[in-house]
């Protein structure tokens, strides 16, 4: 992480189902667990940036206030972030958590989640407003935001998609078998699409 890509984060100015803009304020699990676990279950890499306070009165409607307290900055520290959220999931989730100013000299937390190769991420012990055995993702159909799967063609498109995944790691990874993965990496694609559509990407 370096300034040039938390300024691109922080100057697009809405939440996307990649992109979560959080207030300053201390690290708990149970504030971020959702996000952390419906962004594993996302196709692509996403962010979390923390010091962007929403203003749902005016404009601009995310204000880039920073984190000037040390001690709300210093309660980032990775190790115990990880092992609280794996506490609390079915699979190690890769995140990294980066401390970087932005070039006014504000500083920022910025934690990047990767997609999980062996998705659906399931929630396996509650904390908060998380719930255990639930599959959380990030939509966009309204408003942004980490939720549980609601309904069965949700979770269809989802585990198709997850599935797709699956073999196309076994593909790259060099086991071969021609009927199987006939056109894997074109039905990956349209599944993508699909759920990208369905969430609200597209």
């Amino acid at each position: 992480m370096d300034t040039k890509k938390l300024e691109e984060l922080l100057a697009f100015g809405r939440e996307t189902t990649t992109l979560d803009y959080k207030q300053s304020h201390p690290w708990k699990v149970e504030s971020f667990l959702k996000h952390i676990i419906a962004m594993a279950n996302n196709p692509d890499v996403s962010y979390i940036v923390v010091g962007v306070r929403e203003d749902k009165v005016n404009e601009p409607r995310y204000v880039l206030e920073g984190i000037s307290d040390l001690k709300i900055l210093q309660s980032y520290e990775t190790d115990k972030m990880k092992n609280q959220v794996h506490a609390c999931v079915d699979q190690a989730i890769d995140f990294e958590v980066f401390k970087q100013e932005d070039s006014g000299g504000k500083q920022y937390v910025v934690i990047r989640v990767t997609p999980s190769l062996t998705p659906p991420v399931f929630c396996i012990q509650s904390a908060g407003e998380v719930k255990a055995g639930q599959i959380y993702i990030r939509t966009g159909i309204g408003a942004v935001q980490s939720r549980p799967i609601q309904h069965f063609t949700e979770m269809q498109r989802f585990l198709r998609l997850a599935g797709r995944k699956f073999l196309t790691n076994l593909y790259q990874d060099g086991l071969t078998c021609p009927h199987l993965f006939a056109n894997v990496e074109a039905a990956s694609d349209k599944d993508l699409d699909k759920f990208k559509q369905q969430r609200g990407d597209l």
